[in-house]
């Protein structure tokens, strides 16, 4: 957290705090809920055998316990805040890429759906260089491409992921790339596509294009309650944060999180390893 506090205040030396930013915005607060429509993924969707069990997601290869409570922590401010301000759906963003924002998205997302009773979907919306699927080990034949391009409905492009919980994915491309990502993110399918969503009763996690990549975020935020930044410590500069406040101005940040830190979580070491022998 010290190398988030220096990093967050150098990129802001006047009097508006970094809190300030993070109050809810115009009217995002959303005082009634529209009634829900049932979205299930109808798909069932298979890893390939020689990539299945990415050692990086949570819960699954990756035994890091201090990991796992990390993102428990975070799972559990992010729900205090979004039931706060009846928030659904979140964008995922980092102000530079490969930052590690999609390996983030899948994380939470997967935290999240540890808890029983939360359904989850993780919608790549980053069309211009989707990794989710690969991610998971998934070769989908069609994704959010070819939905917004009028050749499939939201059934054929949701999926779940076998071996994966209870979340959910909307993969950004198949077989089929992405020509023009940002006049699709601005069609009315997209528009259509994030009510069906917002109607699901699920947390939507929207993985997002960096924000120095196009107006794509800005575009996708529109349809969103709020924003998570990912930083990169040693890449992400002063300037960058600069630039990501002034850029999201007009939008609701529920957090930002630190990621690629050198730091080691030395104060709760022993706790955990006493806890590991005793088990």
């Amino acid at each position: 957290m010290d190398h988030l506090r220096k990093a967050l205040e150098k990129a802001d030396a006047s009097s508006t705090t970094v809190r300030d930013w993070m109050q809810p915005v115009g009217n995002a607060v959303r005082d009634t809920q529209p009634s829900r429509v049932e979205v299930k993924p109808t798909q069932v969707i298979h890893p390939d055998s020689d990539i299945a069990g990415n050692p990086h997601l949570i819960g699954f290869s990756n035994k890091n316990t201090v990991i796992l409570d990390r993102y428990r922590l975070l799972r559990t401010r992010m729900q205090q805040a979004m039931k706060k301000n009846n928030w659904s759906i979140v964008s995922v963003t980092s102000s530079t890429p490969e930052a590690g924002k999609t390996l983030t998205t899948l994380n939470l997302g997967l935290t999240f759906a540890m808890t029983e009773t939360q359904k989850v979907i993780v919608l790549d919306a980053d069309l211009r260089k989707p990794s989710t699927a690969a991610m998971l080990g998934l070769s989908p034949e069609k994704g959010l491409v070819d939905y917004l391009n009028g050749t499939a409905d939201l059934h054929d492009v949701l999926f779940q992921p076998s071996g994966y919980g209870g979340i959910s994915i909307i993969p950004a491309a198949g077989k089929n790339q992405a020509k023009n990502p940002s006049e699709l993110l601005k069609s009315s399918r997209f528009d259509t596509l994030m009510k069906t969503l917002r109607t699901s009763g699920a947390i939507i996690l929207v993985d997002t294009p960096p924000l120095q990549v196009g107006d794509d975020v800005l575009t996708i935020s529109q349809h969103t309650d709020c924003l998570l930044l990912i930083i990169e410590e040693g890449k992400t500069t002063s300037q960058d944060l600069k630039d990501a406040k002034r850029l999201l101005s007009n939008h609701n940040l529920i957090g930002t999180v630190l990621n690629k830190s050198e730091a080691q979580p030395k104060r709760f070491q022993s706790y955990y390893a006493s806890s590991e022998t005793q088990n």
